[in-house]
């Protein structure tokens, strides 16, 4: 008798493990991110403009144009623009985008993976480069805009 309670137990409590992965599974599937193979064209259009707006702003030396593709509530934001002020002061940069690779897009995020080429016109020593980088875009007034930075490497030249 307690043996047949005891697989009683065991049978109803997989069975309710198995509802709640079941559960668990539908519910994921409802969050599924979107692949890059499977981003539209319209996001990626409107990152490739921000990127060259991007590039061509930090080209130009124009922090505000530059600041302008950071999203004003980024945990960076303030620390970017001193440092954008500081490193115009400085030297005097061209940079150029080597290769862009989508990674996801999940919940208003779209990350993507950026190799970024650096190289010293004027200025004091300077180790040319490329950055390898994962890039943050969050939206901001249904406009994608730079979140974050992390860099993975850096190939000096």
């Amino acid at each position: 008798m307690i043996q047949n309670k005891f697989k009683y137990r065991k049978t109803t409590l997989m069975i309710g493990n198995m509802l709640r992965v079941f559960l668990i599974v539908i519910l994921l599937g409802s969050f599924t991110p979107v692949i890059a193979d499977q981003l539209d064209n319209k996001t990626i259009t409107e990152i490739t403009k921000l990127l060259e707006q991007n590039i061509s702003a930090g080209n130009d030396e124009d922090i505000e144009g530059y600041m302008n593709t950071i999203h004003s509530q980024s945990p960076v934001y303030s620390t970017t623009k001193e440092a954008g002020k500081e490193i115009i002061s400085i030297y005097d940069l061209k940079y150029e985008i080597v290769e862009t690779t989508y990674i996801r897009k999940e919940h208003g995020r779209l990350t993507a993976r950026i190799k970024l080429k650096t190289t010293k016109i004027n200025g004091p020593e300077f180790k040319d480069n490329v950055l390898d980088q994962i890039y943050i875009f969050h939206k901001e007034n249904d406009k994608w805009k730079i979140w974050n930075t992390q860099t993975v490497s850096i190939n000096y030249l």
